[in-house]
């Protein structure tokens, strides 16, 4: 498989800079760890 964009890590960066490329044409992938994406501010807040 070939990507033009590979974003490590599905925080709420990741995930904005993500759907910025794919949004601009670029075939991204995002690689995130665990299942929830851009959950951490989420988590902060507790």
């Amino acid at each position: 498989m070939d990507y033009d964009v590979a974003i490590i890590g599905g925080g709420i960066h990741g995930v904005g800079v993500a759907q910025a490329a794919a949004v601009r044409g670029y075939k991204t992938i995002l690689i995130e760890q665990y299942d929830d994406l851009a959950q951490g501010d989420v988590f902060a807040l507790k």
